[in-house]
């Protein structure tokens, strides 16, 4: 097997990744169809329940060559399989096969450019019984044009108010599609990641000491757009801005009172 997917002689089609996709191909059903023929029920089981399992595998274009490199085709779909028997479906795809699959896609979609592909596995049967033994299992795999996904320049984090799903709760060891909802709430409406930083410096013996304050995460580092604020603890978005819960220590200004803050 190789990890490039050969040249074609047609365009590719035009999509974004800002835009969605809704052209090309997918592996669909058991057969490779056009993309906009890939569709579910609306009771489909995994839309209700997230019960489904994904990979994301990036392709780089090789201009040089005229051929698309994927990264680590093979190990994407080990991992695919094992994140697939924790919610117990068994597919009838061997890697090798998922792997052949995924090359003959790209080469119907003609990408000359990064690509992302994204295989998925769920429960398909349109039922609202909360198991994962009654629902039928379905798989679907396509693929889109993306660039850099995130600033490679480099990047600077920090703590979040949510907190990652533990893996007696949903096995974080795979990628299920349920739990990246943990994901999405640390996203503020404008598309921004926000922080609540409890305190900004250390006293002596360590000690952590006002004041706090709220930034917004980024490639150049956290921006403040909030500061100062005395212990700021928990944050959430509301309909009409940021509440932040403000630990009272002593009298002053703001303490111990949820703040509304409009951010621009």
């Amino acid at each position: 097997m190789r990890e490039a997917a050969e040249r074609v002689d047609h365009e590719p089609p035009n999509a974004s990744p800002d835009q969605g996709i809704s052209s090309g191909y997918a592996y669909f059903k058991g057969a490779i169809v056009p993309f906009a023929s890939a569709q579910v029920s609306i009771a489909t089981h995994a839309l209700h329940y997230g019960t489904g399992c994904f990979e994301g595998i990036r392709g780089y274009w090789n201009q040089a060559v005229k051929e698309l490199y994927l990264v680590k085709l093979r190990e994407h779909f080990q991992r695919f399989t094992k994140s697939a028997r924790l919610l117990k479906m068994e597919l009838a795809e061997s890697v090798e096969e998922l792997a052949e699959i995924t090359l003959e896609v790209l080469r119907r979609d003609g990408y000359r450019q990064d690509v992302y592909v994204r295989p998925i596995a769920y429960k398909s049967s349109p039922v609202l019984k909360i198991d994962l033994h009654t629902p039928a299992n379905g798989l679907a795999i396509f693929a889109l044009p993306m660039g850099d996904y995130s600033s490679t320049a480099g990047l600077r984090v920090t703590i979040s108010s949510w907190r990652r799903v533990t893996d007696n709760s949903i096995p974080a060891r795979g990628k299920i599609t349920g739990s990246y909802v943990n994901t999405a709430l640390a996203v503020a409406p404008d598309g921004r990641i926000y922080a609540a930083e409890f305190a900004t410096t250390i006293a002596e013996p360590p000690l952590l000491q006002p004041p706090g304050r709220i930034v917004q995460a980024g490639a150049g580092g956290p921006t403040p757009v909030v500061a100062p604020l005395l212990f700021p603890t928990t944050m959430r978005w509301g309909p009409d801005g940021l509440y932040v819960t403000n630990l009272s220590v002593g009298g002053d200004t703001g303490a111990g009172r949820v703040l509304r803050i409009a951010l621009p």
